[in-house]
């Protein structure tokens, strides 16, 4: 029963090992996922003020 015990225990530290790396993995991507996020709005934000200019541009030259 000792064994038994002794076999659980080390296969549920094992476990929580596991778990705490993929905890920090999984921090990890989603700081990295927070990063993307934000340049991808910079660029989108950027390509709303380049159309937007174009916008005011055509239909400047269109008077």
């Amino acid at each position: 029963m000792e064994l038994k015990n002794l076999k659980l225990y080390m296969e549920n530290m094992s476990i929580l090992e596991e778990n705490e790396n993929l905890r920090k993995k999984a921090n990890l991507l989603h700081q990295e996922n927070l990063a993307l996020y934000s340049e991808f709005e910079k660029k989108v934000s950027h390509l709303d003020r380049v159309s937007a200019t174009l916008n005011v541009i055509r239909d400047g030259a269109r008077v």
